[in-house]
């Protein structure tokens, strides 16, 4: 009778021992699926106009923003890269004229 308690008793902390770990991992994804939730609504919160994305993309590249020019060296003073000061400056300044047409309607 003794041997069959501690057998049930090794039984119980095992599966105790698996239910807390299947609880930490359920923790983990429910804060993960928090996370996620959270970016989706902030970017849908945040849409932005497939055609604006396009046009960005297209000014950004098209004065090797994207790549060094071809005649540049290390050393060379100019940045082979867009600071992100310019990138913000850049993307404020192409959605200008969309706010502005906001404000106006």
């Amino acid at each position: 009778m003794a041997q069959q308690t501690e057998v049930n008793e090794t039984l119980l902390r095992e599966l105790q021992e698996k239910l807390k770990e299947s609880e930490l991992i359920l923790a983990q994804a429910l804060y993960q699926c928090k996370v996620k939730l959270k970016a989706i609504q902030t970017s849908s919160d945040n849409e932005i106009n497939s055609e604006d994305l396009i046009r960005y993309a297209h000014l950004i590249s098209s004065d090797y923003s994207v790549n060094s020019p071809p005649d540049w060296q290390p050393g060379d003073v100019r940045r082979p890269y867009p600071s992100d000061v310019i990138c913000d400056e850049d993307i404020s300044g192409l959605l200008q004229p969309f706010r502005i047409q906001l404000h106006i309607m």
